[in-house]
């Protein structure tokens, strides 16, 4: 399914992950936690007060699951 999305031969991706779909799955995971932590660091950056930061987080949070579809793991 990932080859045919991004238009490539399965073998071609595979060769990039040794370890194979688990390796893809942990990849792709990481990157994603690591775009939503990203997110919140930026979106709190400004915020003083407790509710601002919750405001904040909640704001980024749901943005992403209704902008992103593939952030609903």
């Amino acid at each position: 399914m990932l080859g045919r999305a991004v238009n490539v031969q399965a073998p071609s991706i595979c060769a990039h992950f040794p370890q194979g779909r688990d390796e893809i799955v942990v990849e792709s995971l990481r990157w994603s936690f690591h775009e939503f932590g990203t997110a919140l660091l930026e979106a709190v950056t400004d915020a003083v007060t407790p509710r601002e930061h919750w405001d904040a987080i909640v704001r980024v949070h749901l943005g992403r699951q209704l902008q992103l579809p593939e952030s609903s793991l």
